[in-house]
């Protein structure tokens, strides 16, 4: 290929910089006026590179500009970070504000006082008047909890530090725990404020706040509530598991101890003085729950629901199973409750006209309840023990169910073993099969006391064991 090297004589018009390289690169001769040319568009273009610099060099990355996704995703982490802050201030507040959890006018309890202690006829002593001026001191109650304000409950609520679990809790989400409350045994009703729905809380609370009214000393006392942890809430009672004994039980080592203990004055007396004090504790109890609540009892009265502390002697009736009642209303009564449980051991405390027609309690059927228990107090034994000896526990509940649904006027006999006296008669008449025909709870009361005078000698001796105990 033949190359020309001299171009000069030729004028050239509107070279480019690859002309004017190529010429360069070549050693092409051209005219004066074709090299300046070069000259002047190499200068305007900017094409004079140094020699040594690259012929392509990367420029440097902008600051100024960075990736959006980045922006997006702290714009994400912003939002995610409030929306959690928000659902935990939303949270505390419902925990404080007890108008926040439970809206509406049924609820009006848990902010306002208690009814039953706004009524006329329940004075506050002057020990209940320094508790009231000095409840603005005492800060150490535990707030973050579903329970109401201090000025809404009759109960105290208990540092939770102060109350120690005798066993690890199981996972059950309701149910009784022991526990030890300033080095005193005590029995714990826990409820999973969270696994249950409103009414069921609202139950609990009230069930709660109905015992602490009930103050006596033959009915177990509530100590207070507490939170054991974040999500169980607790009633505390005065109950040992391990020292209470269940009458029943109480009776069958009585019963033991009298075989085997001889036959000496000291010793009925003895035994009767324990009695005596049996069966007017629980009629006292059963009294003074009729009076305070104006009905029945909320939960059947059997042998099983009386404790007996052996360290004393001393007798209650234990209503910690009230708080298993869903009904958070005045008028609770047993028409959502199993009547017929063949096989139980309890049908035996069933009034026949609550069998008969299925309806609710009512004071005359705990009256009846009452005489059965005093029964088993008088003959340390259960109500037709020879029936559930020789036929089994669902057959004698089955024959005890037809005996009292019977249409005959028959009287009842759950003890034939009774010998006669006043006691004997009492308790024919707590279970007649009329309910008008029973007495009250109060002239059972009277009753015992005219049927088991207390004499000089136990007079003595109970003023002694106050003594006692009260130092």
């Amino acid at each position: 290929m033949l190359f020309i090297s001299d171009l000069t004589q030729n004028p050239f018009a509107l070279l480019t910089s690859s002309h004017c390289d190529t010429i360069r690169s070549r050693n092409i001769s051209v005219d004066a006026a074709v090299t300046a040319q070069c000259l002047v568009s190499s200068s305007v273009l900017g094409l004079s590179p140094s020699p040594t610099s690259p012929p392509f060099a990367p420029s440097p990355p902008d600051e100024a500009h960075t990736n959006p996704w980045n922006s997006v995703f702290t714009f994400i982490m912003i939002l995610v970070v409030s929306a959690l802050m928000g659902a935990f201030v939303m949270h505390r507040r419902r925990l404080l504000t007890p108008t926040s959890r439970t809206p509406g006018g049924t609820d009006d309890y848990l902010t306002s006082t208690t009814p039953i202690m706004e009524t006329g006829s329940l004075p506050l002593s002057t020990d209940q008047l320094m508790m009231l001026s000095k409840a603005k001191d005492d800060m150490s109650e535990p707030i973050l909890t579903p329970f109401p304000p201090r000025a809404g409950r009759s109960y105290k609520l208990l540092p939770p530090k102060d109350v120690k679990l005798a066993a690890r809790p199981p996972k059950a989400p309701t149910g009784q725990l022991s526990a030890h409350y300033h080095n005193t045994s005590v029995t714990l009703y826990r409820l999973d404020y969270r696994d249950h729905d409103q009414p069921r809380i609202d139950s609990f609370l009230y069930t709660v706040e109905v015992l602490a009214t009930l103050k006596h000393p033959n009915i177990t006392r509530l100590v207070g509530a507490t939170k054991l942890s974040g999500v169980s809430i607790c009633a505390v009672f005065d109950h040992s598991p391990t020292t209470d004994l269940g009458l029943p039980s109480f009776l069958f080592q009585t019963a033991d101890s009298s075989i085997l203990l001889p036959l000496h004055p000291k010793t009925h007396a003895a035994l009767h003085r324990r009695m005596r004090t049996l069966a007017v504790g629980v009629a006292d109890a059963i009294a003074f729950i009729h009076a305070t609540t104006n009905g029945p009892m909320t939960r059947r009265l059997t042998s099983a629901t009386v404790s007996v502390r052996p360290s004393d002697g001393s007798v209650q009736v234990n209503l910690m199973s009230w708080i298993d009642d869903d009904t958070p209303t005045d008028d609770k009564t047993h028409s959502n409750h199993p009547m017929v449980s063949f096989g139980s051991f309890v049908l035996a405390s069933v009034a026949p006209e609550c069998l008969a027609n299925s309806s609710s309690s009512t004071q005359s059927s705990d009256v009846f309840a009452l005489g059965i228990v005093l029964g088993e107090i008088a003959t340390s034994g259960r109500p037709f023990a020879s029936w559930y000896k020789d036929m089994g526990a669902v057959a004698a509940d089955a024959r005890i169910h037809a005996v009292y649904t019977d249409a005959s006027n028959d009287p009842i006999k759950p003890f034939p073993t009774v010998p006669p006296g006043p006691i004997v008669d009492l308790i024919a008449a707590c279970l007649d099969r009329d309910p008008s025909k029973r007495p009250t709870a109060a002239a059972v009361v009277a009753s015992l006391h005219l049927a088991c005078p207390v004499e000089k000698n136990d007079e003595d001796e109970e003023s002694l064991g106050t003594a006692a105990v009260e130092e």
